[in-house]
């Protein structure tokens, strides 16, 4: 107990000054996402044995595992001077330009996942296609080629979600400049979709949820008996305990393939109330430049059925997107 205290009190202490950084960049919401992220780390550390020894190890590594990790990117973001962390996200292209090149041949790119792997150049593509450039030169020729590959390999690559966020930030990026024919067609074949994937047979390959929704019932059943409503499990805690309840199973998910869930189920009832709260006053403020509203919206979107928030390339460019997207002037 004394060796568990001491993990507990470690973990608070250091994120009390984690907050304290962000908080004096930033604003107190962002400042509490990262506290809350951070401290429910330690709520891993209060869990009994699992089924052994091996299996509290493990948990705890992952809890650990995902505290530095997540401590490591909000520091050095947070540090960044702005003119750095603008260029880094403006030239993420190259990295989705990357992914493209390597979902057409090998097969697979950066995250060993095809739909994971459409997906990420799916939330990149606005910041491409949408961003204010000047009109002509070598940087508009590129810009385009990179566009076009980005859309092409968006849209062919097996998997609905990738498709479905290269509309979904179309359609928000005509929302925000007002134009709204552009705006109702876009985002009602973003509808037509998702009625597609919920109601159509998912036994059709090109339509198959992959046994998702059948895995967050299950997901969902569990921890509501077994885990606390209001602080979850822990971060770190699911890829731990989701194969643990699952054992001897194949093809048991190691992320919940919602980020709305596993942010429930990891960090309860608080934590998804702040990342929505953040969420929501990341696209109010950008709703008046419609490349960086459009780009929200797109990773939003892909949280429905993708791990972003598990992968490091991905991780940064969403620390990027948030802390750009946070100093953009409040709309009032």
């Amino acid at each position: 107990m004394i060796h568990r205290y001491s993990e507990f009190v470690g973990i608070i202490i250091l994120s009390i000054f984690i907050v304290g950084l962000v908080w004096s960049r930033y604003s107190w919401l962002p400042a509490m996402v990262c506290g809350w992220v951070m401290t429910s780390a330690a709520v891993v550390f209060q869990w009994p044995d699992i089924s052994s020894n091996a299996g509290e190890i493990l948990l705890r590594l992952n809890a650990a595992r995902a505290f530095i990790v997540f401590v490591s990117l909000v520091v050095t973001v947070g540090m960044f001077p702005k003119r750095a962390s603008d260029w880094m996200l403006e030239n993420f292209k190259w990295i989705a330009l990357l992914e493209a090149a390597l979902c057409v041949w090998p097969g697979y790119g950066l995250f060993n996942a095809n739909s994971m792997d459409a997906t990420f150049i799916a939330m990149i593509y606005p910041t491409v296609a949408f961003r204010n450039r000047p009109v002509g030169g070598i940087d508009t020729v590129i810009s385009s080629v990179v566009v076009c590959a980005l859309m092409a390999v968006g849209l062919i690559t097996q998997g609905m979600t990738g498709k479905i966020v290269i509309l979904s930030s179309m359609g928000a990026y005509h929302l925000a400049r007002k134009d709204w024919g552009k705006s109702v067609i876009l985002i009602s074949a973003v509808l037509v979709l998702g009625a597609i994937v919920l109601f159509i047979d998912t036994t059709m390959t090109a339509f198959s949820d992959s046994g998702r929704f059948d895995a967050w019932r299950a997901f969902a059943a569990w921890w509501s008996e077994n885990v606390p409503l209001w602080t979850g499990s822990g971060s770190g805690s699911f890829s731990v305990l989701a194969p643990y309840l699952h054992k001897g199973e194949a093809g048991v998910f190691l992320w919940a393939h919602n980020e709305y869930l596993q942010i429930f189920l990891e960090q309860g009832v608080v934590g998804l109330i702040l990342t929505l709260a953040l969420a929501v006053v990341c696209l109010k403020r950008t709703f008046r430049t419609p490349w960086l509203f459009a780009t929200n919206v797109g990773v939003l979107v892909s949280f429905m059925t993708q791990f972003p928030l598990r992968v490091f390339v991905s991780q940064l460019f969403i620390l990027l997107l948030v802390r750009r997207s946070l100093e953009e002037p409040d709309v009032v």
